[in-house]
């Protein structure tokens, strides 16, 4: 359709296209859009505006187009009852090439990339044939997904699951658990863990002891609004879950950013080309060498600005830890870990008081002990190794919540921890 008049390559291009499609065909303005779009290796409009509008910051007009790789994902199928066979092709647009986001062996890494193998820099193929055309095509959604996640984060699918674990133990993981992935950033090393749990699965009790379980283990929870990769389906399907720790792992509230903007990719709206299963596929690069994966240069998702706390996290931290010294003073391994972390706060809301209107005296009295009548406790009975680990926790999710991906986060939390295994052996 339309065969001399050129493939659009901007937005007012596709406009232009569409109204020759709504004249010729009679089609509706939305729909004659959405077809202009594809005519030019989109999914719709709605994608070509978003593809588009990144690039056309950064070049001119008439270059936003070559910026962009297409990356065609193809899955034959066959119906075993009729014996009817068909291809199934999803063009995509990445802002690199494919070998430039994953190596052929990382493929085999994640639940919708095992069964792919590489045709060309621009072509994936599915090894085996599916059991029909709705199955092919939410083959080719389902990698789509992964792409565009890898594609918007930077990230690669690893098959390390203990490095995400706590302590490296599968039984550590988060609760309620579902349909997980594991990724890492291969210019930092760091790790992050993907949960995507049915949304059935997850209620405010869940939620909640899915918290508990981060501030226990040092670690972030990020919900982003994007369906994510496994089920994105609105009612019945999953919800995406970034887990990080907070100070070794993938900062979590960058890739929320990233990924809200990815476009729906599902097989119920299906925007690929159906085709008999031969003649076979060839993508525009076929028969070309395909480059080995090499990283792409990217703005880095930098760790959140090591800001100074408010005053507020002071006056709350300041009597926990008075408190915890205070009682446990006669207890070597407690007392000088804590007075580690009172160091590093004290000297944090020393540069505070600079800038805020705090008097010299209300800085000295917030992380003073000023009750020394207070008995020590020589060796804990129940009720009060409860308290003195509610205490903990309580200190811990301040923490958690003021240096998470901060400056002095990890020395903070390894002071603290050395505290509470400290309090555990205490007898």
């Amino acid at each position: 359709m339309f065969m001399n008049s050129p493939v659009p390559s901007s937005i007012g291009g596709i406009k232009s296209l569409a109204r020759q499609i709504k004249h010729a065909t009679g089609a509706s303005h939305a729909a004659a859009l959405d077809s202009a779009a594809q005519t030019a290796r989109f999914q719709n409009y709605a994608h070509a505006q978003r593809m588009l509008a990144v690039h056309v910051a950064a070049t001119p007009l008439a270059d936003a187009r070559s910026d962009l790789y297409p990356l065609f994902l193809t899955f034959y199928w066959k119906d075993k009852e009729s014996g009817e066979r068909g291809r199934e092709t999803l063009t995509i647009q990445l802002s690199a090439a494919w070998t430039s986001l994953i190596t052929a062996q990382q493929l085999a890494h994640n639940r919708s990339l095992y069964d792919l193998q590489p045709m060309a820099s621009d072509h994936l193929e599915g090894k085996h044939y599916c059991s029909g055309q709705m199955e092919a095509r939410e083959h080719a959604c389902a990698a789509a997904r992964v792409f565009q996640f890898m594609d918007a984060t930077r990230l690669r699918p690893s098959a390390s699951y203990s490095r995400v674990y706590p302590s490296g133990n599968s039984r550590n993981c988060i609760p309620h658990s579902d349909h997980p992935s594991v990724w890492f950033d291969p210019a930092t090393r760091r790790y992050l863990f993907v949960d995507e749990p049915y949304k059935r699965a997850i209620g405010e009790r869940e939620e909640q002891e899915r918290e508990r379980w981060a501030i226990s283990h040092l670690q972030v929870i990020a919900k982003a609004t994007w369906r994510g990769m496994y089920n994105p389906l609105q009612q019945s399907g999953s919800q995406i879950y970034f887990i990080s720790h907070a100070f070794s792992g993938v900062p979590v509230k960058p890739l929320v950013a990233a990924v809200d903007g990815i476009p729906l990719c599902t097989a119920d709206h299906w925007a690929g080309e159906s085709a008999t299963a031969t003649p076979r596929f060839n993508s525009p690069l076929a028969g070309q060498p395909i480059p080995k994966a090499k990283p792409v240069p990217r703005a880095r998702m930098q760790h959140d600005d090591p800001a100074r706390p408010p005053l507020t996290f002071h006056r709350e931290a300041g009597l926990l830890l008075n408190k915890l010294i205070s009682l446990c003073r006669r207890r070597a391994g407690i007392k000088t870990h804590l007075e580690s972390v009172r160091d590093v706060l004290r000297e944090f809301l020393m540069r505070t008081s600079a800038e805020e209107d705090v008097s010299d005296a209300e800085v000295l009295a917030i992380y003073e002990i000023s009750n020394t009548s207070v008995k020590p406790i020589l060796r804990p009975d129940w009720p009060q190794r409860s308290a003195l680990e509610e205490d903990m926790r309580k200190l811990r999710g301040l923490l958690l919540q003021e240096f998470a991906f901060k400056a002095y986060g990890g020395a903070l939390a390894r002071h603290l921890g050395a505290a509470e295994r400290s309090l555990g052996v205490w007898h």
